[in-house]
């Protein structure tokens, strides 16, 4: 036993003291007064039944004194505050972890999530469990919320602040040693570093829930609008589901299909957009008495279609890069020569095939092997090793392009002077962007395409579309899971897709957001839209019922430790009303 008001001398010395003081009190000598009587004749048998008698009054002064004595030792040491473990090796630090991880969001029978079940129990640990050694609160961000303290309403304060949040969870470092660990949780997402010591409380409680599980828009050459959309969407309810899927975009357009999901099925469909006009496109599950709202919906982003005129600008009449650009339905396409080349004010993007205008053109540009020219990377000589070696895949540019098996044959070896270099060949740059230097921006290919296979590779739709969209503003947007997120160094302006700006904080120079539900993000990038798809998508998440703490259902915590005050108070007052009684029948005095 320790004391939490009182160090143990001084718990001692108030003991003696109390202890004393009722001794003093109970053998203090009362003078009785002297009175005159008669005779003696009727107090004879009295004084010769004292004897008899001896024995049981002293019993009965016994017990009076330890009455006293009980009384007076269960309130004196009760403002100490002693407080008893639950265990051998005395008093230790008590740390309450909560598994803020995203399935704690899944709703009860009762109507409330999993979190506020969580929080409940936190609470009563730390109500039931008053350890001398202090108590910390934790979370599985791997964040200790609290020092350690004796104080529970900072510790509750604490606890209230948290939140469930997306992303992978990992046990905190508990920086104290032999503490008393509780860690509640619903036992759904894998948390490493839990110590095997520590106590599991489970939440958990089975609740229906179906969810999308992957949404992709995507490029489709052999679809009419050249792109496709791909859903699929699980079951992983307890009993079959009927779901319905919308799929809905700006102007109103709508698909609606229905599937009858078995317990832990799955349904898949892909989509063509031909009928969607460009903007943010949503799906949606809607199933009955879904429990977990967060996977229900996801978003992408269709780029506009059509009126991008391009301006050829090439000597080869039916190259590959030509048919690739007229069968390009966003693109209206007008083929010039070298030499028939002037700027016009219709074109939106240029394109030009071994060759480079003397002066920069007043739209974006695209060229491939060009010659050295005024504005363009200064040539400085020939390089035939060439195989590409590093390339920036993060890139619009690049993106989904892949690269590291094309052929080239040579190219030309050039001075970058600070323009962003997406790849290379050791330190040769192979595709450059230029920002600064004219009007508009151009992207330059220091190889030709009769001098490489680029023309016939895999990557080159990809690589060309791709260029088209940067130039226009309309990219595919990166898909990225709920959490922290991080945009481009320089990005600017990050809104929802509802035009709610977010708070971001600079980490390395990159921007960070926070997004904790589905959204469709839009910042702009060096002067370019830059789209970003933040889903939940995630079946390991999704499955909310896929807990390892199953068999052992809702418990509370043991108490790490109790506080006898109040039993103390609680027996005193038994002993009070004890010796009333006793006293009123004559047993004590």
């Amino acid at each position: 036993m320790t004391f939490l008001n009182l160090s143990p001398l001084a718990a001692a010395l108030l003991a003696a003291a109390t202890a004393a003081a009722v001794l003093a009190l109970f053998f203090l000598k009362l003078r009785h007064r002297r009175i005159v009587v008669g005779s003696s004749l009727l107090w004879e048998r009295v004084l010769r039944d004292g004897p008899a008698h001896s024995l049981i009054e002293r019993l009965r002064r016994l017990l009076s004194l330890l009455l006293a004595l009980a009384i007076a030792l269960l309130i004196a040491l009760s403002l100490g505050r002693p407080w008893l473990a639950a265990s051998e090796g005395g008093p230790r630090p008590l740390v309450i972890v909560l598994d803020t991880s995203e399935t704690m969001r899944a709703l009860t029978s009762s109507g409330r999530t999993r979190w506020e079940a969580a929080v409940e129990v936190a609470e009563g640990v730390l109500a039931a469990s008053v350890s001398p050694a202090g108590v910390m609160a934790a979370d599985t961000s791997g964040l200790v919320r609290t020092p350690l303290t004796d104080d529970h309403a900072e510790v509750r304060g604490a606890i209230a602040r948290m939140r469930p949040f997306p992303g992978d969870g990992r046990f905190p470092e508990i920086p104290v040693a032999d503490a008393r660990v509780y860690f509640i949780t619903d036992g759904v997402r894998p948390t490493p570093g839990v110590p095997d010591g520590a106590a599991r409380v489970s939440v958990f409680e089975a609740a229906d829930n179906v969810g999308v599980t992957a949404f992709e828009i995507a490029d489709d050459p052999t679809s009419p609008s050249g792109y496709r959309a791909y859903v699929e969407v699980a079951n992983y309810s307890p009993s079959a589901k009927r779901t319905d899927v919308v799929l809905a975009g700006v102007g109103g357009q709508r698909i609606v299909r229905t599937a009858d999901l078995e317990p832990g099925g799955a349904w898949s469909e892909t989509f063509d957009l031909e009928g969607f006009a460009g903007g943010g496109v949503q799906v949606r599950a809607r199933a009955d008495s879904d429990r977990f709202p967060a996977d229900d919906e996801a978003f992408g982003y269709l780029p506009a279609r059509g009126g991008l005129r391009v301006t050829l600008v090439t000597d080869d009449a039916g190259g590959h890069l030509r048919t690739l650009l007229e069968l390009a339905p966003e693109v209206e396409l007008n083929v010039t020569t070298p030499a028939a080349f002037e700027e016009s004010a219709t074109a939106d993007v240029y394109v030009f095939d071994g060759t480079a205008p003397p002066a920069p053109p007043r739209r974006p540009s695209l060229l491939f092997g060009p010659p050295d020219a005024e504005w363009l990377p200064r040539i400085l000589g020939r390089d035939t090793d060439i195989r590409i070696s590093s390339w920036d895949d993060t890139h619009p540019l690049m993106r989904f392009v892949p690269v590291q098996d094309l052929g080239i044959d040579g190219a030309a070896v050039v001075d970058p002077e600070g323009r962003t270099v997406v790849a290379s060949s050791g330190g040769t740059p192979l595709i450059l962007i230029d920002e600064d230097t004219g009007p508009a921006e151009a992207v330059v290919v220091t190889f030709g395409l009769d001098e490489s296979d680029f023309a016939l590779h895999l990557g080159f739709p990809i690589f060309v579309e791709n260029a088209l969209r940067w130039f226009s503003g309309e990219t595919l947007p990166e898909n990225r899971r709920l959490g922290e997120i991080e945009f481009p160094e320089g990005a600017e302006g990050i809104r929802r897709l509802n035009g709610t700006p977010l708070e971001a904080v600079i980490r390395s120079g990159r921007p960070v957001v926070q997004v904790t539900d589905p959204d469709l993000l839009t910042a702009t990038v060096d002067g370019h839209r830059y789209r970003l798809a933040a889903n939940l998508t995630d079946p390991e998440t999704s499955n909310i019922n896929g807990t390892s703490l199953a068999d052992a259902g809702a418990a509370t915590a043991p108490p790490a430790g109790n506080e006898l005050w109040i039993p103390m108070l609680l027996a005193a007052t038994l002993l009070i009303a004890l010796e009333w009684w006793t006293y009123h029948r004559r047993v004590t005095l």
